[in-house]
């Protein structure tokens, strides 16, 4: 499984681009945040899409699976073969992707800014 942390404005082009090259049900969204106008400049959203969460508002469009929480280490039932790209904009939630890499023997890269 692929697995998607964060909708923003990394994470919301990822995702576009990431079911177009795996099946949409391989790719797994997670984000705990709403989406607000100001995103909008930036992230891969519109107007018809604010008030909702952005993992299930991208997963809805895209066709693949959505996690409406914010993410942990302990949140996924993770395999060693799944891939976590960890688009956040926060230090924490990076540090809590590599647990789970150390954890789950996973994949991570880090894609944010």
């Amino acid at each position: 499984m692929n697995y998607i942390i964060g909708a923003g404005g990394v994470g919301s082009w990822l995702a576009e681009a990431m079911c177009r090259l795996v099946e949409p049900t391989e790719v797994t969204i997670i984000d705990g945040d709403e989406l607000e106008e100001k995103n909008l400049d930036r992230q891969l959203f519109d107007m018809s899409e604010i008030g909702q969460n952005k993992a299930v508002a991208l997963a809805k469009r895209l066709g693949c699976e959505a996690n409406a929480e914010w993410y942990s280490p302990y949140s996924v039932a993770h395999t060693r073969h799944d891939w976590v790209f960890c688009c956040v904009d926060n230090n924490p939630s990076r540090i809590d992707c590599l647990k789970a890499a150390d954890m789950h023997d996973l994949k991570v890269i880090i894609a944010a800014n």
